[in-house]
């Protein structure tokens, strides 16, 4: 029964460090690849297991990160970073519940940007019939545990 606990366990352990959680939630930056080489503006696309909207549609939302800035949320799986000063950068989406409470699934990728922004602070433009976004706060993201 011991090894039955123990497998049991590892299980968990292999789930959690996959990004998923309890509520199967998942998402995963598709492009760039992590360490690309690329130009700004960046085009970023995601998959997410779950369907993203705006905070108050009372759909699950995602936040983006740059460089531990805090981003605006993003309502699609495709969105441009604006902005990004040659060098490496750190981009990070964060998944979280509908009511905000939780971080849910979240991925990161680092990128070198070789050209083609002046670079002040990263920005993430509104979506198409969106909102201005917020200026940026630096936050880290969320920390992602087992279970939450």
């Amino acid at each position: 029964m011991r090894w039955q606990q123990q497998i049991a366990a590892i299980v968990l352990i292999l789930a959690a460090a996959c990004g998923e959680n309890e509520a199967g939630a998942d998402v995963r930056i598709e492009s760039p690849e992590d360490g690309a080489s690329v130009d700004a503006p960046l085009t970023v696309e995601v998959s997410s297991s779950v369907p993203l909207g705006r905070p108050d549609s009372g759909s699950h939302f995602m936040k983006v990160f740059v460089d531990g800035f805090e981003g605006p949320t993003v309502d699609g799986e495709t969105f441009e970073l604006t902005d990004l000063a040659p060098g490496d950068h750190k981009i990070t989406v964060t998944v979280f519940e509908p009511d905000g409470e939780r971080a849910l699934a979240q991925d990161d990728i680092g990128v070198t940007v070789t050209g083609g922004a002046t670079g002040e602070q990263p920005t993430v433009p509104p979506s198409p019939g969106g909102a201005a976004s917020p200026a940026p706060q630096r936050t880290p993201p969320p920390a992602m545990t087992p279970g939450s």
